[in-house]
């Protein structure tokens, strides 16, 4: 016999089907769990089925042992799914690691890349200023030597015009003694 008990909780019983009784080798299952069904209602076609597979009348009890084969099935397959989504998860998160320690690593080097490239930054702007400061000081002495040798040449045109005033004077006088 089975009998449905309020939220999908049903007794079945081991007896003749006029004992009402529900005590008498009863075994209670909660299916209120996603996991626990109950067993599917008998169809005419599928007592068939049953009645010619086995060819004889089945027992309550048989009835309860196939229904508890079938509920074993069913954790089992349940059972199974969740090792294999525990495995598929369990393999990503493998996968997850080893992608986080080769980020890591990609990161680490690019942070030693960039402190080399600051120390080597610091260099090259220490050996740019110096350049600077030796052009600007060369400039310097440039801008010097240039004034300096404007003077000269502008004594030396001074004495060159002197000399030649001299000269041009003393050709002067010379052509006035002459006449």
């Amino acid at each position: 016999n089975m009998r449905t008990i309020n939220n999908g909780v049903r007794l079945f019983t081991a007896g003749d089907d006029n004992d009402n009784s529900s005590e008498k080798n009863g075994i209670t299952e909660d299916f209120s769990s996603p996991l626990m069904t109950p067993p599917p209602p008998k169809t005419p076609l599928s007592t068939a089925n049953t009645i010619n597979k086995n060819r004889a009348f089945q027992t309550p009890r048989d009835i309860e042992v196939e229904f508890l084969k079938k509920q074993l099935q069913d954790q089992e397959l349940a059972s199974s799914l969740r090792q294999a989504d525990s495995s598929f998860l369990q393999s990503q998160l493998v996968q997850k690691d080893e992608l986080l320690k080769e980020v890591s690593k990609i990161l680490d080097a690019i942070e030693r890349r960039q402190v080399e490239l600051e120390s080597e930054n610091a260099k090259l702007q220490n050996r740019y200023a110096k350049v600077v400061g030796m052009l600007t000081s060369r400039d310097k002495e440039i801008k010097v030597l240039k004034s300096k040798l404007e003077e000269k040449e502008k004594k030396d045109k001074n004495m060159r015009f002197s000399n030649n005033y001299v000269d041009v004077c003393d050709l002067n006088k010379s052509r006035s003694l002459e006449n």
